[in-house]
């Protein structure tokens, strides 16, 4: 049986997508929450996610979202979460605002990514709220949220040549 070309390429694609989810979050399961650079573990399958969206477009950054949210998730332990929509909802966002509006190099990169990560921060203290009933606000804020954030922010700074490196091979 011949495979066409057509679906030679989706499997292809389809391949590539699972290979760079699946290292990512292994790097994000294993290696960063092991050493916690700031105190938190910054949030890489954000920063991809939003690298799928801003340099591939929304579907893209939808699908590679939900996936690796799913994925993430699922290595991680946590079991049921919403936060791969999340992911889905931030990469095909992205997508959308660079097609329709702000695209360009870094600072607008930069401009996505601290908007992502305020948002994720978000629901990083509501999951800390609702999960541990007796929890202080300003101490979730300051050592979680925080360090989440700015640890998330570093990331991505440093992460922007390499995502857009890796993200050619989305498309």
């Amino acid at each position: 049986m011949k495979i066409s070309r057509e679906t030679a390429d989706v499997l292809r694609k389809a391949l590539v997508y699972f290979v760079m989810i699946f290292l990512v979050t292994v790097f994000q399961t294993s290696f960063l929450a092991v050493i916690e650079p700031f105190g938190a573990v910054p949030d890489l399958v954000l920063l991809f996610s939003v690298g799928a969206g801003y340099f591939c477009g929304s579907l893209v950054g939808g699908i590679f979202g939900v996936a690796a949210g799913a994925m993430a998730y699922t290595m991680g332990g946590l079991g049921a979460t919403l936060m791969p929509l999340f992911y889905c909802a931030v990469g095909a966002f992205v997508g959308f605002l660079v097609e329709k509006f702000l695209a360009g190099k870094f600072t607008a990169w930069m401009l996505y990514v601290v908007a992502a990560a305020a948002v994720k921060g978000g629901f990083s203290l509501a999951s800390i709220i609702f999960m541990s009933g007796d929890v202080q606000f300003f101490a979730a804020v300051w050592r979680t949220v925080i360090l989440e954030f700015v640890g998330t922010l570093v990331l991505g700074a440093i992460a922007y040549i390499p995502i857009k490196k890796l993200s050619k091979f989305l498309k």
